[in-house]
């Protein structure tokens, strides 16, 4: 079970688009998750590559969860017709935020004593998130194009995404 070769995991774009921040960002998580589980099929310990995914996940992915249901979901549903994907972008977030935990707590300790559990965990996790990028991406381009008012919000929901903490390229 892979992610991604380390030849198909591509150089991060440059942040031209706030699309590009998405892409950034799931490439950090793609990279750092590939390189852990090429270490765990070498049989090498991933040590300080799980540690690199783990803070990452927790400083960045779980802060720009949090700030998106504060900010950008309540914006998002003052637009009745977004209710149902709303929702479904938040149960998103409570699915990625127990994967983060969960992947944490298998790798407890710096050694996970699971190998194969921290392979799944991983796995699930970059494929969520990339679902769950994709279809935030969408609604926020509905959003913005569907009418002048629309503009509005999403030009105002837009204000927490600039945030490019630990997504270096």
């Amino acid at each position: 079970m892979v992610v991604a070769s380390r030849d198909t995991v591509p150089e991060p774009p440059e942040l031209d688009e706030i699309r590009d921040r998405d892409a950034i960002l799931l490439w950090q998580v793609a990279a750092r998750g590939q390189a852990v589980l090429e270490d765990l099929q070498a049989g090498r310990s991933p040590g300080s590559g799980l540690a690199s995914l783990n803070g990452f996940l927790l400083e960045v992915v779980t802060t720009r969860i949090a700030d998106q249901d504060r900010e950008l979901y309540p914006l998002l549903r003052e637009a009745r017709t977004w209710q149902q994907v709303v929702d479904r972008l938040e149960a998103d977030h409570r699915d990625l935020t127990q994967d983060v935990e969960d992947l944490a707590a298998a790798a407890e300790g710096g050694e996970p004593s699971d190998v194969a559990r921290v392979a799944l965990l991983i796995d699930r996790l970059v494929r969520r998130l990339e679902r769950h990028l994709l279809v935030e991406a969408s609604v926020l381009a509905a959003t913005g194009a569907s009418n002048e008012d629309g503009q509005k919000r999403a030009s105002a929901a837009l204000r927490w995404r600039p945030r490019t903490e630990g997504l270096s390229t």
